[in-house]
């Protein structure tokens, strides 16, 4: 069996296939999305325009401040280099939050479409799962 590098090297990680990088990147986005959504219509007045900006900021950075080696390469900076455990906590937050937030704002059916596009994403993305899920 190839390891994690020879497949990627060879072009035959599925998690690293041009259109899984992009559905991923929009999935990223539309997280994002959410949480900035549901924090407009939680608050108002000033409230709103705060919360719309904030709150997907923060999970801006919470995805981007933890990293680990398979993911960012080598020697990334300014980033928090965690297992690959801590990694997979942090974007299941990010996510799970954007789920909470979309269905929180009044939209079940895309909370639930958004939850399906995930779970398709990351299973056929499994080999950085598995990578993950074993500290690497």
């Amino acid at each position: 069996m190839s390891t994690y590098a020879e497949r990627l090297a060879s072009g035959r990680s599925l998690s690293q296939h041009p259109v899984s990088l992009g559905v991923r990147f929009a999935l990223e986005l539309s997280a994002l999305g959410s949480v900035a959504l549901w924090g407009w219509q939680a608050g108002h007045g000033w409230m709103s325009w705060l919360l719309a900006v904030l709150l997907p900021v923060i999970g801006a950075v919470v995805w981007g401040l933890f990293a680990t080696d398979p993911d960012v390469g080598h020697g990334s900076t300014g980033t928090v280099m965690v297992s690959g455990p801590v990694r997979l906590l942090a974007e299941a937050g990010v996510f799970l939050a954007a789920i909470a937030a979309s269905y929180g704002s009044g939209h079940p059916a895309l909370a639930t479409a958004f939850a399906v596009a995930v779970v398709a994403q990351s299973s056929v993305s499994y080999d950085r799962l598995l990578l993950l899920l074993r500290g690497r």
